[in-house]
Parts: C-alpha cells; sequence; structure tokens
C-alpha cells in the first residue's frame, strides 16, 4: 500500500495514514507487514504482525505511529497476506475543520508497470489551484530504471524524458512532477512511465497525488496500464 505518511506537506497540510484490513473467509488469517520508507535503505525493514479473526474488519488510525511508533515520514507498506484478505487506507489532510483526504488501495503485483507494459496516468495538472506529486515504489528485490514523458491534451510531448533509477524496495515520491518538464501551467495532460531496457526484469507501482492548493484536499489516481 503505497502513499502512507505522517509528516508536515507543502502550503500548511498535515498527512496522516488510516488503515483498514478485511478478513473476507471463514478462517483466521495472519497480516505480515513491511514498513518501506521514503528514501531509506529497505533491505531489512521494520515488520509488524498480526492475526485478523475471520469475517473480521480492523481500523488502524495512524498506522506509521499506531503499529511502527514512527512520529514522522513517509512510505510503502508491504503486505504479504492470505487470498481474502483486503487492504485499504486513506491518508489525509489533519486541519481543525476536518478531514476528507484520498483513498489509497492496496496494488497488486499485477498492476505494475513492466518492460512490457507502459502505464498511464492522466490527471496530473499544474497551475496556481492544484499541484501533482508523482510516486514510484520498486517492489522486487533488484532495481529499476523508470522513464517518464509527459504530453499536452493535443498528444504532443513536452520537455525531454526523465528517468530515476529505484533500488530494490526503494519508495520515492517527485513533488510537482509536471515542474520536471515544464515550468508552464497545465490544466490537462498525462503521463507515460515505462520500464527502460537496461532493467528488463524490472517492475514499478505507480501512482499520481493531485493536490487543492488552497484546501489541502488529496485525490489519489492509480496507473491505467497499457497494452
Amino acid at each position: 500500500m503505497p502513499g502512507v505518511a505522517k509528516l508536515a506537506g507543502a502550503a500548511g497540510t498535515n498527512w496522516v495514514t488510516d488503515a483498514t484490513f478485511i478478513n473476507t473467509t471463514t478462517s483466521d488469517a495472519s497480516v505480515k507487514i513491511s514498513l518501506w520508507n521514503r528514501g531509506g535503505d529497505n533491505s531489512n525493514p521494520a515488520q509488524r504482525s498480526f492475526l485478523l479473526k475471520a469475517e473480521q474488519m480492523t481500523d488502524v488510525s495512524d498506522v506509521l505511529f499506531s503499529l511502527f511508533g514512527e512520529n514522522a515520514g513517509a512510505a510503502a507498506l508491504h503486505l504479504a497476506v492470505e487470498p481474502g484478505i483486503i487492504v485499504d487506507g486513506r491518508t489525509y489532510n489533519l486541519v481543525k475543520e476536518g478531514t476528507y483526504g484520498q483513498y489509497i488501495p492496496g496494488l497488486g503485483e499485477g498492476s505494475a508497470v513492466t518492460a512490457h507494459r507502459k502505464g498511464y496516468l492522466v490527471m496530473p495538472v499544474q497551475n496556481t489551484g492544484f499541484r501533482s506529486n508523482l510516486g514510484l515504489v520498486n517492489p522486487s528485490d533488484q532495481p529499476v530504471d523508470v522513464q517518464v514523458k509527459l504530453f499536452n491534451a493535443a498528444g504532443i510531448q513536452v520537455g525531454v524524458d526523465h528517468s530515476w533509477n529505484l533500488d530494490p524496495r526503494e519508495v520515492k515520491q517527485i513533488d510537482r512532477i509536471m515542474k520536471q518538464f515544464t515550468s508552464q501551467n497545465m490544466d490537462a495532460g498525462w503521463l507515460e512511465v515505462s520500464v527502460k531496457a537496461s532493467t528488463p526484469d524490472g517492475k514499478v507501482q505507480i501512482f499520481n497525488s493531485v493536490i487543492d492548493m488552497e484546501s489541502g484536499d488529496p485525490i489519489f489516481e492509480t496507473i491505467t496500464l497499457g497494452l
């Protein structure tokens, strides 16, 4: 599950993540969670586990602090679960007026971009009202080279390609991703994400978070896979 946070962000935002675990089966099941910190060495991550009763649901508020004692940070949660276990989250801007936040699904291996399957994000925005942050997670035990291109609504490439290398289990966020390609405002466009030929067996999980600059309210976009 990507996009997990407990930290202060841009424009006075204050991000927190809650998680929900559901056992849809008729048997008790073990849930094993590894903490993959953003920008950190995740070769030996902190781990937690608990038993989820049959046909039961457990909500964990402020999951980074509740399960791992983390007072500040951003991460992805890697989960080893049995079939029939559902894991979802909500990352929200915690302010005195209340919260809304973005729904964050647990992403399976089948949703990863690979060297043979590109991915597309169709909601990136860059203007005075919104900013877009790109999230990347390497779910494997080998490095991956990722290439990203930006196109405008007319299908014309904007700027030049940009590439990032992710170590095994690395979690990375590119704030204001569209500024990597252009300083101009863009109300509509799309990102094409691919795994480079230099890492033919690599894979990467991708997401986009579009944030309202006034309210701090986010929208979470998962990758749409190509053919």
